[in-house]
């Protein structure tokens, strides 16, 4: 099984997934694994596991290659920080021109 398991999963043995699996096929609790990296000559990926035990008793991994989604949410990350900046900056603004008191600015 781990060596079937260890060529279909690529990095299966750095992530303890071949025990995970022996842990499901004896329990039958579904597991989770948080999304970690992989990366080897072929790939850079962070995968989201989860582990099942079928009824027949197959044990089914099925991962998500979540590595488009971490970039995006950290440059959106980095978007509203920027865009928190700039809002402030603008509210500094406003608060110079209220105290000029004058045009449409007055508060």
């Amino acid at each position: 099984m781990s060596q079937r398991s260890s060529r279909a999963i690529p990095g299966a043995a750095d992530f303890g997934i071949i025990d995970l699996i022996r842990e499901v096929h004896i329990t039958g609790v579904p597991r989770h694994i948080s999304p970690n990296r992989h990366s080897d000559s072929r790939t850079d990926i962070l995968r989201d596991m989860s582990v099942y035990r079928l009824n027949e008793g197959v044990v089914a991994v099925v991962y998500d290659d979540v590595s488009d989604s971490v970039k995006v949410c950290t440059k959106l990350e980095k978007a509203n920080e920027s865009l928190a900046d700039w809002f402030l900056i603008f509210l500094e603004s406003l608060s110079d021109a209220k105290t000029t008191e004058s045009g449409p600015w007055k508060l």
